[in-house]
C-alpha cells in the first residue's frame, strides 16, 4: 500500500463480554503496529451497548491485557482524548441524533414489527406523517432504507476490490426498539466522528462491511480504508471453536510466565510475514518492519508450541540480571527472596547466580520454580528416594554409588575449610574422588548429582556445588549415606522375615 496521505488514526474496539483472547489481541496489535509504523494515533474504544452480553470486570481485564502486551493507546476510556467519550454506552445521544437525521432525510424509517421478526416491508412504505405519529406512541426500531439496486464497492487493502449488491444487504437496523444502537450503526457513527482513517479487523467482519458502507452512503460520509485480517486456526489447522477461543486467552499465557514481547512476536506472525527468514523480533523491530503488504489472505495457525519456542528465544536475549528481575515475583512467592531484599543484597546475588544455573531449562518464567527448587530446598529434604527411578536408586544406593558418596564426603572433610570454594575447587574435589575410587563417568557423577540435587540431570555439577557451598554439599552427602544405610537395613529386615525360624 502507498504511504497514507493523511495522519493515520486506527482503533481497536472490543466488547466487554469476556477476557482478551488471541484473536482480539492480534487485531489490537496490528492496529497498534500500523499506527506506530506510520506515526499515527491508536485509539481504544469500548463497544458496550449490548448490555445483556456485558460481563462485569471484562473491560478492566481486557485493558490490563493490552497494557501487559505493551500496546499503549493514545486515546481511550481511561486516558480520554479529543473525540471522547470512548465508551459506546456514553454516546447514546449521538446515535439517536444521527438516526433521527436519517429519518428526517428519508434515508431511514421506523419499523414497528415485533423484535426478532423480519420487516415485511409495510413499515418501509408508511407515509412520513403517519410514521411520525406512530413513533410517538409505539415502540419501534429504526431501519436504513437501502435501495435494492444499490451496489457497494470497496478496495480491501489485503483482498483488493470487493463488490456487494444492495438486495443482499437489506434494510439495516440502526436503532433497536429500546433505543440502543446496533453494532453496525454505532461503529460507523463512532469511526466517522473519531476521524478513523483505517479499519483493521478480522475476516469474520467482512460481511459487515457492505452494511456499514450503506450507512456511510446514507450520511454522505467518506468511509475509511478497510483491511480484513485472515482467520486464525488452531494447532490442528481447524477453525477455532468457541472453546478454543475461550481457552486461548492472553491471561492464560501471562500466568504461565510467557514474556509479553514473545506473545507480541507470535501474534504478529499470525497473518503477517516479514521479508526474509527471521522470526524473532522485539516490539520496536516489529514497528519498524511492519507493512500491510506483508499481510496475507490465507488463514494463520496459532500453535502454542511456536509460542513456547519464541518465548525461549526471547528469554535467551535477556541478561542474567534482567531475567532475574522478571523472575522475582516467582522467587518471592516461593520464599527464596524477601520483598525487602534489594538488588544489592546477598540474597539477590545468590538468586541471580541460581538463575544463571537453570536458565537453559526455562521455556516460561513459571518454570523457574521446579527448575531451581533443588537449590533452595532444605538439605534434609532434597533427596526423596521414593521419587527416584529404579535406575537412579540403584546408581545411588548400590555399592559403587555408596562408595562414591562416602569418598566425596571424606574429601570434603579433608579439605582446608579456609580455602576458596569455587567451581574450579569443586571440580578438583570431584577429580580427587575419581582418583581415590577408580570410578568415572556415570558411575561417579550420577550418584553425586543425585545426592547433591535429588535429580538425574541438571546444570554442570561443579557450578551447582559452588552455589551450594561445601557445608550444604556435606549435609546432602550425609543425608544420602543415611538413606542408603536405612534402605540396606530395611532390606536386611525383609530378607530375615522371609527365612524359616529354627526349633
Amino acid at each position: 500500500m502507498r504511504e497514507p496521505a493523511e495522519p493515520v488514526r486506527v482503533r481497536y474496539a472490543p466488547s466487554p463480554t469476556g477476557p482478551l483472547h488471541i484473536g482480539g489481541a492480534r487485531t489490537a496489535l496490528f492496529n497498534f503496529l500500523f499506527a506506530r509504523h506510520y506515526g499515527g494515533a491508536f485509539v481504544v474504544r469500548i463497544e458496550d451497548t449490548d448490555r445483556r452480553r456485558n460481563v462485569p470486570g471484562a473491560e478492566a481485564e481486557q485493558l490490563a491485557g493490552l497494557r501487559w502486551l505493551g500496546l499503549a493507546w493514545d486515546e481511550g476510556p481511561d486516558v480520554g482524548g479529543p473525540y471522547g467519550p470512548y465508551r459506546s454506552s456514553e454516546r447514546l445521544a449521538l446515535y439517536r441524533s444521527a438516526a433521527e437525521a436519517l429519518v428526517d432525510a428519508g434515508a431511514a424509517y421506523p419499523c414497528f414489527c415485533p423484535e426478532g421478526e423480519a420487516c415485511a416491508g409495510g413499515c418501509r412504505t408508511l407515509p412520513p406523517a403517519e410514521a411520525r405519529a406512530r413513533m410517538a406512541e409505539t415502540p419501534h426500531a429504526i431501519r436504513l432504507r437501502v435501495p435494492e439496486a444499490a451496489e457497494f464497492v470497496f478496495h480491501d487493502l489485503v483482498r483488493g476490490p470487493l463488490r456487494f449488491r444492495g438486495d443482499a444487504v437489506g434494510d439495516v437496523v440502526l436503532l433497536k426498539r429500546d433505543g440502543t444502537p446496533t453494532y453496525q450503526f454505532a461503529v460507523v457513527v463512532d469511526d466517522h466522528h473519531m476521524r478513523i482513517t483505517h479499519v483493521l479487523r478480522g475476516e469474520e467482519h467482512l460481511p459487515n462491511t457492505p452494511k456499514q458502507l450503506a450507512i456511510y452512503a446514507a450520511f454522505g460520509w467518506a468511509p475509511p480504508a478497510f483491511l480484513h485480517l485472515p482467520l486464525i486456526l488452531n494447532a490442528e489447522r481447524k477453525k477455532m471453536s468457541k472453546r478454543d477461543a475461550a481457552a486461548e486467552t492472553i491471561a492464560r499465557y501471562r500466568d504461565l510466565g510467557a514474556l509479553p514481547e514473545a506473545v507480541v512476536n507470535v501474534l504478529a506472525l499470525l497473518g503477517w510475514s516479514p521479508k526474509g527468514t527471521e522470526e524473532v523480533f522485539t516490539p520496536d523491530e516489529l514497528v519498524r518492519r511492519f507493512s500491510p503488504s506483508g499481510i496475507g489472505k490465507s488463514p494463520a495457525v496459532f500453535d502454542p508450541g511456536r509460542l513456547r519456542w519464541l518465548n525461549q528465544a526471547h528469554l535467551k536475549r535477556l541478561s542474567d540480571g534482567e531475567l532475574a528481575r522478571r523472575l522475582r515475583p516467582y522467587a518471592e512467592a516461593a520464599g527464596w527472596l524477601a520483598p525487602d531484599e534489594g538488588e544489592g543484597s546477598d540474597g539477590w546475588a545468590r538468586f541471580v547466580a541460581a538463575v544463571r544455573l537453570v536458565r537453559e531449562e526455562l521455556a516460561f518464567l513459571g518454570d523457574v520454580v521446579p527448575a531451581a527448587a533443588f537449590l533452595y530446598r532444605p538439605d534434609e529434604a532434597v533427596l526423596d528416594a521414593a521419587a527416584l527411578s529404579p535406575a537412579a536408586r540403584a546408581a545411588l544406593f548400590g555399592p559403587e554409588g555408596r562408595r562414591a558418596v562416602a569418598a566425596a564426603l571424606q574429601a570434603l572433610q579433608a579439605r582446608d575449610p579456609a580455602a576458596p570454594w569455587t567451581p574450579e575447587a569443586a571440580a578438583a574435589l570431584l577429580a580427587a574422588v575419581k582418583a581415590a575410587t577408580g570410578l568415572g563417568g556415570r558411575a561417579l557423577f550420577l550418584p553425586l548429582r543425585l545426592a547433591a540435587t535429588g535429580r538425574e540431570h541438571g546444570p554442570a555439577l561443579p557450578d551447582v556445588l559452588a552455589w551450594l557451598g561445601p557445608v550444604r554439599f556435606r549435609r546432602r552427602l550425609e543425608r544420602a549415606l543415611a538413606l542408603a544405610a536405612q534402605m540396606a537395613y530395611n532390606g536386611a529386615e525383609r530378607a530375615g522375615e522371609g527365612k524359616p525360624s529354627r526349633g
